[in-house]
This record gives structure tokens, C-alpha cells and sequence, in this order.
């Protein structure tokens, strides 16, 4: 456990000092280097064992396209996502050392996390996002191996969300489905945003929450749908359907992580609104995590489908805690202090108690841990 609070506290450190010096030197990019590369170090050198999928879709897949011949061959063979193929052979033409293929997933995933926490400096404290991407989200990386690289490109994406930049938008979603199908569900985020400037934005909110409640209940017939209509691809629908009605539970620890947030932009999601429109299609997003997560009653696997809209509390959530302590400078500091216990907390019972995506305790061979 240790190794983790360590990185953790160095990288969130290295952040604070980086959103603090605002003149480029070299002592700014040298931050940003290692902000990038230590946790992306951490999660490279990692032995097969950490990390739920880690042996099928990482150790497995590279080690396929270490020893194909051709591209064509290897994707006749894993026959995963076309850009997490790519990505694999390309990789495999430079080295077949599956821990730097690891290295190299860690470098990317982290460095579009940190990229997009980067462009929100004038609106959020970096060193906070970067908490709550460490403690609640990072972790999975480690098993969410194709679909962590899909929510890094779509919450990078969602600056074309706030900048009305449709094309660019719809673009990225189409490269991150490229590594996760699921990335589609992305598509809703900018719809949401001109919801939230519609005069009849609660209703519209209401009828979105209810035809989500609805998909829950319907969740067989839904996808089925999607299937015909070729949105869901054969293999995903003939492996998702297994599940259905399957319940895949949920711990009291996660409803409670989200609830907190919920009835805190309940209380201040007017005064949120009103300084920027993004904000509440944020807040719909707090909504459609929670109600996602919860259809894990009916399909196990239904949270990954939540993480799309979760992800965005990285952004969101500094924004809350802002508006919570009104800015005054010792309000805040007890309110970041307990924010910071409640993410701590958070990661200490899902993934250290709960043993959450199998990343603890975390063992290395090659760092000797």
C-alpha cells in the first residue's frame, strides 16, 4: 500500500507545484515529466498478477503480437478493438519486454489525464483533480486496460464540448471507440450541454433520467437494439447478453462516494449553472453515474457504460468544493481537508479493502517489491 501513497503524494505534490509556476522553465517541464512518468513507472513495472484483466487483454495480446508476422494475422487471432490492435503490433515491432508495453499504455493514459487537467488550470486546482484521478480512478487502469485509453481520449475531447466544436468532438469519441465500443455513450455529453441551455432544460433532464432509469429495466431488449442496428458488435453482444440479469452487486462505499456529490451540487448547482453552461451538463453526468452504476442489478458489467460520465467529476468536483467553501480562504481549508479524507477513504476501501480490479497488494519483480 505504501508504494501507492507514495506515488500518489509525489505526483499530487509535483502537480501543485506546476499550477503555482506559471512561467515556462525547466524546472516547470521537468515537473510535468515526472508527473507523467512516476505513476505511469509505477503501473509499467507492475507484475501480470496485478490487475484483474491484466493477463488476458495486456500480457496475453502483446505476447500474440510480439510473435505475428503481420497485422492482419494477429487481428485474425486476438480479434480485440482495431486501435488497441494497432497499438499492440506497433509496440511489439520496438520491443517484446511486455512491461514496457505497459510502460508505454501508463504514459499515455496518464499523459492525456494530466493533458486535460492542464487545460482546466484557470478554472480548477490542478493538485485536486489530480487527487481524485489518482484515488478513484487511476487504479483501474490496471485492469480497465482498452477502455482506460477510450475515457482518457474522451475526457480530453471535452474541452470541444465547452469550446462548441462539434467535429473535433465527434472525432475523438470515434478514435476512442477505436480501443472500447462503449466510448459511444460518450456521444450523449454534448447533447447534454445544449440541454442545459434549453428554457425547458427540467424537463428534458427529467425525460433523459427516466428513459435511463427505463434502458435499466429494458436492458435485454435494449441491447438487442443495439445489436441489429450494428452499434454493438456481434462479439460484444454475444459476451454482454450472458450477463444479463445477472447481478454484479455493488459496495455501500460507492453509492455513498456518489450520493455525497449529488446532494452537494443539489444544493449549489444554481450558482454553478449560472457561471458556466458545462456545469450542468456535469451535474446530469453525477446523475447518470449513479443511475449506470445501479444497473449492475441487471447487467453486470453496466458500470463501465457510468465511468463515461463519472470521469467527468475530475473536473467537476473542484468546482463544487470551490463554490462549498465560498472561496473564503479558511473555509476552504477544512473543506479541501475533509474532501481529501472522503477520496482517501474512498480508494482505502474500494481498492484496498474491497480488493477492487486486484491492484493490491501491489508486487513488482523487477522493483524488488
Amino acid at each position: 500500500m505504501i508504494i501507492y501513497i507514495i506515488t500518489f503524494a509525489i505526483t499530487i505534490l509535483l502537480t501543485y507545484i506546476v499550477q503555482k509556476n506559471e512561467k515556462k522553465s525547466i524546472y516547470k517541464n521537468i515537473c510535468i515529466i515526472l508527473i507523467v512518468f512516476i505513476p505511469s513507472f509505477i503501473g509499467g513495472m507492475r507484475d501480470f498478477t496485478i490487475g484483474t484483466d491484466v493477463l488476458i487483454y495486456g500480457k496475453d495480446f502483446f505476447e500474440q503480437a510480439v510473435h505475428s508476422s503481420s497485422f492482419t494475422y494477429y487481428q485474425s487471432v486476438v480479434q480485440t478493438d482495431i486501435g488497441y490492435a494497432i497499438l499492440n503490433f506497433i509496440i511489439s515491432r520496438f520491443t517484446s519486454n511486455v512491461n514496457i508495453f505497459f510502460l508505454i499504455l501508463q504514459l499515455i493514459i496518464n499523459g492525456l489525464m494530466f493533458a486535460t487537467i492542464y487545460d482546466n488550470k484557470k478554472k480548477v486546482p490542478m493538485w485536486f483533480s489530480m487527487l481524485i484521478y489518482l484515488t478513484v480512478y487511476y487504479c483501474r487502469t490496471y485492469n480497465y486496460i482498452r477502455q482506460s485509453i477510450a475515457l482518457a481520449i474522451v475526457l480530453y475531447s471535452t474541452k470541444y464540448i465547452e469550446q462548441d466544436k462539434l467535429k473535433k468532438y465527434i472525432l475523438c469519441i470515434l478514435v476512442a471507440e477505436l480501443f472500447h465500443p462503449t466510448a459511444i455513450f460518450a456521444i450523449s455529453l454534448y447533447l447534454l450541454k445544449y440541454i442545459a441551455n434549453s428554457k425547458h432544460r427540467t424537463l428534458y433532464e427529467g425525460i433523459i433520467l427516466l428513459a435511463v432509469i427505463g434502458v435499466t429495466l429494458n436492458i435485454s431488449n435494449v441491447l438487442k437494439v443495439l445489436y441489429q442496428m450494428g452499434i454493438v458488435p456481434e462479439r460484444y453482444y454475444a459476451y454482454t447478453y450472458r450477463f444479463v440479469n445477472t447481478t454484479g452487486g455493488y459496495s455501500f462505499i460507492d453509492v455513498i462516494y456518489r450520493v455525497i456529490w449529488i446532494i452537494i451540487y443539489m444544493i449549489f448547482g444554481k450558482k454553478l449553472r449560472r457561471e458556466e453552461s458545462i456545469n450542468n451538463c456535469y451535474g446530469m453526468c453525477l446523475w447518470l453515474d449513479l443511475i449506470f452504476f445501479f444497473c449492475r442489478t441487471k447487467l453486470v458489467y453496466a458500470d463501465r457504460i457510468s465511468l463515461y460520465f463519472g470521469y467527468t467529476t475530475i473536473l467537476f468536483i473542484p468546482k463544487m468544493i470551490e463554490k462549498v467553501s465560498n472561496n473564503r480562504k479558511g473555509n476552504a481549508n477544512i473543506i479541501y481537508f475533509i474532501s481529501c479524507i472522503i477520496f482517501i477513504v474512498y480508494w482505502y476501501m474500494k481498492f484496498i479493502v474491497y480488493g477492487s480490479s486486484e491492484v493490491y497488494p501491489y508486487t513488482s519483480s523487477i522493483l524488488g517489491i
